[in-house]
C-alpha cells in the first residue's frame, strides 16, 4: 500500500522567488507578493519501493507537475523542503486505487471542518465562585477569533483551562472540553501546540537572557535555555527563520530586559512559533504597550493571521481587533452572551448591555474604538 505524506503548509519569506518543481509559487492564481496571503500548500509526497513522487496542491487545486525522485530524502531536498516554515508531519495510508487529487480535495475538506477548541456545558470554579458557568462554544482550525468580555466575564479562565492550568468541574458529567480532537493530552504537548502569549509570560522572559536564546527556549518550554537541554539538528535554522519572519533577526544577542514592550512581544511570540503550534492565542496582549508597540503587536498578528495561523484574541479592548478578525464572541458572567462576524455582533447596543454603560462603536477600514 502507498504511503502518502502531508509535509506541509505555509512559507513565510515573499523577499524571495519559491519554486517547487520549477514552478514559481508567486504564479498561483490570486497571489500577489505583500498584499495576498500566500495560499496554504500542501505537499503530498507518495513514498514506494522504487522511489518516491511529489505532488503539491492549494485548495485551488493541483498547481505543480509531478516529480518522480530516486529517494525520500532527495524528494524532500528537491521539492524546497527548506522554505517549509512549519514542518509539521502526517502519514496517511491511501488504498490502491486513490488519487493523489481526490485525497488532496479531502484533507481540506476535512481541515476545514476540524474543530480546534469544543466546548460543551463546561463549568470552572476559582475558590467558591463559578468562573465559567455551562460555557458552550466551538473554535475551527483556521478561524480568527477575538473573545471580548468585562473582566470577571471569565476570558482568561478559559484560556487557562484550555492549556490545562484549570480543570472542569466534574460534577455534571454531561461536558465535553476537547482540543484538537483529543480529551486527553500530555500537557508539555498540548502546550506547544497552543502558543499562548500574555503578559505574565512576556513578565517572566524579559530577563538577562539574550533575545535569541529566549526564542530558542520555545523547544523545551522554558525561560532560557539551560545544560540539561539538547538542541538537536534543525531547532538552530526553525529560530533563525522565525525570528527574521517577526523581523527581530537583529535583536538576537540583546537581553531581553534591556528590549522594548513592543520587540520583548515580538521575541515571546517567536518563542511559541519555534514549535510550529496549530493556534496562537492572545490573552490581553496590549496591556502597558504604548501606542507604537500596540500598533507593532497588531501588525504581527494581522501578519501571522494572513499566513493562515488560527488566531484567538482575548480582550477587552476593542482597538486591540484587526481586520482579518471576522468572529467576535462576547462573554459575560461565564457564559457566551452573543456569538458571530464581526460586524453583527460589535454593536453599540451588544456592548452597552455587555458592559452596563452606554457605548458607541465606531468601525473604520475594519477597525474598532469605542466612545
Amino acid at each position: 500500500m502507498a504511503r502518502l505524506r502531508k509535509l506541509i503548509s505555509l512559507t513565510e519569506d515573499r523577499r524571495r522567488p519559491i519554486t517547487l518543481d520549477r514552478v514559481p509559487v508567486e504564479t498561483l492564481r490570486g497571489w500577489d507578493s505583500g498584499r495576498t496571503p500566500l495560499p496554504r500548500i500542501w505537499l503530498l509526497m507518495e513514498v514506494e519501493a522504487d522511489g518516491a513522487m511529489i505532488y503539491a496542491f492549494t485548495e485551488d487545486g493541483y498547481f505543480a507537475g509531478d516529480g518522480s525522485y530516486a529517494d525520500e530524502a532527495h524528494a524532500r531536498e528537491s521539492a524546497g523542503y527548506e522554505w517549509v516554515w512549519t514542518p509539521a508531519y502526517e502519514w496517511i495510508e491511501l488504498g490502491a486505487n486513490e488519487d493523489a487529487h481526490e485525497v488532496a480535495g479531502r484533507l481540506f475538506a476535512a481541515e476545514r471542518d476540524r474543530k480546534l477548541i469544543e466546548c460543551r456545558n463546561v463549568t470552572v470554579y476559582r475558590g467558591e465562585k463559578k468562573a465559567l458557568d455551562g460555557l458552550t462554544l466551538d473554535i475551527r482550525e483556521g478561524e480568527h477569533v477575538a473573545i471580548i468580555g468585562p473582566n470577571g466575564c471569565g476570558k482568561t479562565t478559559f484560556v487557562r483551562t484550555i492549556s490545562r492550568d484549570f480543570y472542569p468541574f466534574v460534577g455534571d458529567e454531561n461536558w465535553t472540553l476537547e482540543i484538537m480532537g483529543r480529551r486527553n493530552w500530555h500537557v508539555l504537548d498540548l502546550r506547544s501546540m497552543l502558543g499562548i502569549v500574555n503578559n505574565a509570560l512576556v513578565a517572566s522572559c524579559t530577563c538577562a537572557f539574550p533575545a535569541r536564546e529566549i526564542v530558542m527556549s520555545g523547544f523545551f518550554s522554558s525561560v532560557g535555555v539551560w545544560p540539561h537541554h539538547e538542541v538537536m539538528p534543525g531547532m538552530d535554522e526553525i529560530v533563525d527563520r522565525v525570528m527574521d519572519q517577526l523581523e527581530i533577526s537583529h535583536l538576537a544577542q540583546r537581553p531581553t530586559a534591556e528590549l522594548s514592550s513592543g520587540e520583548a512581544h515580538r521575541v515571546v511570540i517567536a518563542r511559541a512559533l519555534v514549535n510550529g503550534p496549530r493556534a496562537l492565542i492572545f490573552d490581553e496582549p496590549s496591556t502597558s504597550l504604548d501606542l507604537r508597540a500596540a500598533h507593532e503587536l497588531r501588525e504581527t498578528m494581522r501578519r501571522l493571521a494572513r499566513l493562515g495561523k488560527t488566531i484567538v484574541l482575548v480582550t477587552h479592548d476593542l482597538p486591540d481587533l484587526f481586520p482579518e478578525i471576522e468572529r467576535v464572541i462576547l462573554m459575560k458572567q461565564g457564559r457566551v452572551f452573543r456569538d458571530g462576524s464581526t460586524r453583527d455582533t460589535l454593536t453599540s447596543a451588544n456592548l452597552t448591555e455587555l458592559f452596563g454603560v452606554p457605548v458607541e462603536v465606531a468601525e473604520r477600514d475594519g477597525f474598532y474604538n469605542v466612545w
